[in-house]
């Protein structure tokens, strides 16, 4: 049932917005149907909105990237940085033979 949900709701239409014809996800039409519904003063869809909002924003979770690197990815990084210089050593040795 999410997999048709989700193919229904990506699939697209036509939209008349202010005189003009745009194509848009079903997704998107629906959303807008229903800011503008809440916008005209619907409580129902006010109300839903409301509860739209704060469920996406319970799901957007933010996380701050870490400044200190571990010992451990700081070998990591620094056997990569070694690979890749030594690669663009051999690459700049084949291009320009002595």
């Amino acid at each position: 049932m999410a997999t048709v949900l989700q193919r229904t709701l990506r699939e697209t239409i036509v939209i008349n917005e202010n005189g003009c014809r745009r194509v848009v996800s079903k997704l998107e039409a629906a959303i807008a149907e229903l800011v503008r519904k809440a916008t005209s003063g619907d409580s129902h869809a006010i109300r839903y909105l409301c509860q739209l909002v704060a469920s996406v924003e319970d799901r957007s979770v933010v996380v701050e990237p870490s400044t200190q690197l571990s010992e451990t990815d700081q070998k990591v990084m620094a056997n990569i940085l070694r690979r890749f210089q030594q690669s663009f050593k051999e690459k700049n040795n084949e291009a320009n033979p002595e």
